[in-house]
């Protein structure tokens, strides 16, 4: 089997960092991928956990690790940086396993435009507009100027959507999950 990248992206409220911890639940995916976990300069929010959801540096020591060819990709979004560390890869290589990653949209593009036919693209939308504002609302991580702006950058960020092999509504989080494991079983054999 030759190791694939798996990259899922979509606007905030799409439900992606939802649906990777339901995916990594299931035996087989937990068996054959590794799941990406993101450094960000960005303050941890409630609820998330270091080591867990992202690894949380400062701006200066993540200059520093991207000067020194630390990322696959590095990207600056609503005043953060986020990058996706190589050793991964690296490792999903020798396990002969799969990375998953989840990433915004020019992350994605990039990792794309690297690795182009060991990269496989999943977009994931929210069911509506008005969905999208309840879940960032729900979430209780961010202001409202936070929210708009996060709305804003959705906006952008559908539009790449076409650049994706797959794209899918998150209408129902059990129905997405069996979708994007269909999609991970599938291309993952090939």
């Amino acid at each position: 089997m030759r190791s694939k990248i798996f990259v899922l992206s979509g606007p905030s409220g799409s439900g992606k960092t939802t649906l990777i911890e339901k995916l990594f639940r299931i035996k087989p995916i937990k068996g054959k991928f590794i799941r990406g976990i993101t450094f960000t300069t960005r303050p941890i929010r409630r609820g998330e956990k270091e080591g867990r959801d992202y690894i949380f540096v400062s701006p200066p020591t993540f200059i520093f690790l991207k000067r020194h060819a630390f990322f696959l990709e590095a990207k600056k979004t609503l005043g953060n940086l986020y990058g996706s560390p190589r050793f991964l890869w690296e490792e999903a290589k020798q396990q002969g396993k799969h990375l998953l990653l989840c990433l915004d949209v020019r992350g994605g593009i990039e990792i794309k435009d690297k690795f182009s036919k060991r990269t496989v693209l999943i977009f994931v939308l929210p069911p509506s507009l008005q969905e999208q504002k309840k879940r960032l609302r729900e979430r209780r991580t961010e202001g409202e100027s936070q929210i708009k702006k996060r709305l804003l950058l959705a906006e952008k960020e559908v539009k790449y959507a076409k650049k994706y092999e797959y794209k899918i509504i998150n209408t129902d989080l059990d129905t997405t999950v069996k979708e994007i494991k269909r999609i991970l079983t599938k291309e993952g054999k090939s």
